[in-house]
């Protein structure tokens, strides 16, 4: 049996494993002896006299629980069984109340992370990422509530999104004493600002409201992470497995097609011919509409990643060092010219 190897633990997975309450009493619940305990990403690898487990606290409210269980549980019973489900203690529960937190267990699933940068591995995530969103469709829940479902509601998390760029402005440049974070946010802020207002005046270039009333119909879900960590594969290439459907939700499968070409953007120094493969790609085993498309178009235009470490800077105050933000927000402001020429040629590409 192949196991992943250890890897180190990144500053923001630290604060998640610390708070953990690994006791007796929580593996006696599923009826297990604990053989070996190993940090992983922010979750624990735990080995077992009936095999190797994930058990992972919950970040959200337990009725997310239920949803994801049932979201994985729809995609199983349609034939994508490329998931891990949720297993139950010995008293047929979902997740284990210990002190003030919640934990939930999988069984663990061997491989490795997906690498974007093989064609093999990322033409077996295109597909993959087809087969969920069609696995997906006629999908009900019993447990899911607003924040689950932002199908109609892209413009308003744009314009809030807008918003927020300028409210955090005014908040850095009311500081005193300014870091170097502060001074290259400003630098960019009116610019990526502008481009966030291109983005939501955008949505009225294509037919949004089509696209939304379309897959309510369907009634499909989006992984809304499908993110390259999430993606296992074995070392064969033969089996592959995706993880983490804690922030599934009911929205247009362009969320996740942009999301993955925006991941892998960030890998490729914004090169045109990566986007244009994965979208010709996912469009050979489910067609694209022209509306989708500019869907996808105006999502990348979107700043996304300036917008991200700026509200986890200002709004959210993630505890992580000075060096972790300023490092991480130079990072997004260098892409700047490469993602203008990519914007250009992508609306080449699709003729908008």
């Amino acid at each position: 049996m192949m196991h992943e190897p250890i890897e180190l633990i990144r500053e923001e997975e630290k604060t998640i494993l610390v708070e953990y309450m690994l006791t007796p009493d929580l593996f006696e619940a599923y009826g297990l002896k604990v053989i070996d305990i190993v940090p992983k990403r922010g979750i624990y690898r735990i080995e077992t006299d009936q095999g190797f487990k994930c058990l992972k606290k919950m970040k959200s409210g337990r009725k997310d629980i239920y949803f994801t269980h049932e979201a994985i549980e729809h995609l199983s019973q349609n034939g994508f069984n490329k998931v891990s489900r949720i297993r139950r203690t010995l008293e047929g529960d979902l997740f284990l109340t210990y002190g003030d937190d919640t934990y939930f267990m999988m069984d663990w699933i061997d491989g490795r992370e997906c690498d974007y940068e093989n064609p093999i591995e990322l033409d077996i995530a295109v597909k993959t990422l087809t087969e969920l969103h069609n696995a997906s469709k006629g999908f009900i829940t019993k447990h899911g509530d607003e924040d689950r479902n932002q199908l109609g509601k892209w413009p308003e998390i744009f314009k809030r999104r807008c918003d927020e760029l300028m409210i955090m402005k005014e908040m850095a440049e009311k500081k005193q004493e300014k870091i170097q974070f502060d001074e290259v946010f400003l630098k960019h802020a009116d610019y990526y600002y502008e481009d966030a207002l291109a983005a939501y005046e955008g949505l009225k270039s294509f037919d949004y409201e089509g696209l939304v009333k379309k897959a309510k119909d369907e009634k499909g879900f989006c992984h809304n992470d499908y993110a390259y960590h999430n993606i296992l594969i074995s070392y064969d290439h033969q089996d592959v497995a995706v993880l983490d459907f804690e922030y599934c939700i009911f929205d247009l499968r362009i969320n996740d097609i942009a999301s993955l070409v925006h991941r892998n953007l960030k890998k490729c120094f914004w090169d045109i011919d990566r986007a244009e493969y994965i979208l010709n790609r996912y469009h050979q085993w489910s067609s694209l509409s022209d509306d989708e498309l500019k869907g996808i178009y105006v999502y990348l235009k979107f700043p996304m990643d300036f917008w991200r470490i700026a509200n986890q800077f200002y709004l959210e105050n993630k505890r992580w060092r000075d060096e972790t933000y300023i490092g991480k927000i130079i990072d997004k402001s260098e892409w700047r010219e490469l993602r203008e020429d990519f914007l250009q040629d992508f609306k080449e590409m699709t003729g908008m």
